[in-house]
């Protein structure tokens, strides 16, 4: 490799793309070259195209690559770096703006407890109106961050709106 760079986070990044895209043989090919998902001739004919790209476009090693458009290839205007935990939430809620995911993607585990102490229900009774296991809860409560899916399941048993589920300080305005 000319570039030096075949070890590196970046590199593997690339050569991933490559293969969900390019190789039939991979596992992921299905979901992607299958489906007519492409790499730009930019990036595809250069890794330092692609690397340039990344750390012009915000790339640090806590994130990972996304198409904003899932039908649409890997190419510059359809790319961003974003985090693992909101890359999630996009797969799994496709029609979710970019803003309500940056939204409801994590939200503060306190309010959760909070919510749930305020309306006198214990760990158990939440799971059993939410269908939520008592030990997701339990770690929403202590780790802070949440899946939209589940946000959305535990503020309708709640009855509360994700946005006060999701909102980032509870105790302001008390």
């Amino acid at each position: 490799m000319k570039h030096g760079l075949s070890s590196s986070r970046l590199y593997h990044i690339y050569s991933g793309m490559q293969q969900r895209c390019l190789n039939p043989c991979h596992p992921q090919y299905k979901n992607y070259g299958a489906k007519g998902i492409t790499i730009c001739d930019e990036w595809l004919d250069s890794f330092t195209s692609f690397v340039s790209w990344s750390y012009d476009n915000g790339y640090e090693d806590n994130l990972t690559i996304d198409r904003i458009d899932p039908q649409k290839g890997y190419q510059p205007d359809n790319c961003q770096w974003i985090t693992k935990s909101l890359n999630s939430a996009r797969v799994h809620n496709p029609n979710a703006s970019q803003i309500d995911i940056d939204q409801k993607s994590m939200y503060n585990g306190t309010n959760l407890r909070y919510i749930r102490l305020e309306k006198g229900l214990s760990v158990p009774a939440l799971s059993r109106l939410s269908n939520v296991p008592v030990r997701t809860i339990e770690d929403i409560e202590k780790r802070g961050d949440c899946k939209v899916s589940t946000a959305k399941l535990l503020a309708d048993a709640l009855e509360v709106s994700l946005d006060v589920l999701c909102a980032d300080d509870t105790e302001e305005g008390r």
